[in-house]
């Protein structure tokens, strides 16, 4: 069984994010560009697709399972919340660990 959870974190910085996880992570998991997004395969198991709206970063988590999921979540939003922290994000990202978040 496949589980997916999907955030739009509201930021007009989406392009930027997405740059920056996926810089930060290329040199300790795959890295991929695809047609729908920045995907970022982690070692453990699951996956973050990263995309970029109007106004908005687009992280979609996919797992086999809900524990790997929630390490997915986890991982991907600590580090958003980190990087975002200058700009304000973490108002955001107050369940950043636990997609979806209320930001939208």
């Amino acid at each position: 069984m496949s589980v997916t959870a999907t955030s739009r974190v509201v930021t007009e910085r989406g392009e930027r994010y997405r740059k920056q996880l996926a810089s930060h992570f290329g040199n300790k998991i795959e890295v991929v560009e695809e047609p729908a997004g920045t995907v970022l395969r982690w070692g453990f198991g699951g996956s973050t697709t990263l995309t970029v709206e109007a106004g908005a970063l687009v992280m979609r988590a996919d797992a086999e399972d809900a524990e790997t999921l929630d390490r997915v979540k986890d991982v991907t939003g600590r580090h958003l919340e980190r990087f975002g922290e200058k700009d304000g994000l973490g108002r955001y990202l107050a369940v950043a660990r636990g997609f979806p978040l209320p930001c939208a």
